[in-house]
């Protein structure tokens, strides 16, 4: 084989082995079927973690930030997915798709960002701060056109993630924005924008197609 034939070659197999490692493009999915659903149990009680971490990943974007650690995204699938996991480290062996589908009920048709802050030891607080997670469509992000959430839940929490009883200083917490799945274009791309206390601090780029 020549030199030219040679580069060619591998050239030609570097680009087969990226083509197999690229994830899945596909929209979100809403009203999951009991398929569906029966294949989220499955990756959720994987005894290998490498593809749980793996799937856990894709939907999950690191904020880098003293004050923002991290900001994740939960479909109706991730939250089945979840679930089992939970159901799993309790050794509950009635979990199913029955239970997992009444466990969804709540949630269908509603895609969740779940932001987790940690606030500095020197600035406690004793309740949680007021944040807000608005989405903007690309490509013109408008504040005019922003999305806002249809509800939004601040969690508090206390030393090693555990909640915070009332009156306790909290270290951190969780912000829970609920989105209505079917006003998104669920193979669009948008900024998430992160307010805190009135200020946007940053916008995050969320691209739904590449999820469950």
């Amino acid at each position: 084989m020549s030199e030219r034939a040679a580069v060619v070659a591998i050239a030609l197999a570097a680009a087969v082995g990226l083509a197999r490692a690229a994830p899945r493009v596909s929209p979100i999915q809403i009203g999951i079927t009991t398929a569906d659903i029966e294949r989220a149990i499955a990756l959720g009680r994987s005894p290998d973690v490498a593809p749980l971490q793996r799937f856990h990943e894709a939907y999950t974007i690191p904020l880098g930030d003293p004050l923002l650690d991290r900001l994740e995204i939960i479909t109706e699938f991730r939250r089945v997915v979840l679930g089992t996991e939970d159901r799993v480290r309790l050794a509950d062996i009635t979990w199913g798709p029955q239970q997992a589908a009444a466990m969804l009920g709540p949630w269908r048709d509603k895609v969740s960002l779940v932001l987790h802050v940690t606030f500095s030891p020197r600035n406690v607080y004793y309740t949680m701060p007021r944040f807000d997670i608005v989405l903007y469509e690309r490509p013109q992000p408008q504040a005019a056109g922003a999305i806002g959430p249809i509800e939004l839940v601040e969690t508090p929490r206390y030393v090693l993630g555990q909640p915070a009883p009332p009156g306790t200083p909290i270290l951190g917490g969780l912000v829970e924005a609920t989105y209505t799945a079917r006003t998104l274009d669920r193979r669009g791309t948008y900024l998430a924008g992160i307010a805190f206390e009135g200020r946007e601090l940053r916008r995050v780029e969320i691209d739904f197609s590449r999820i469950d």
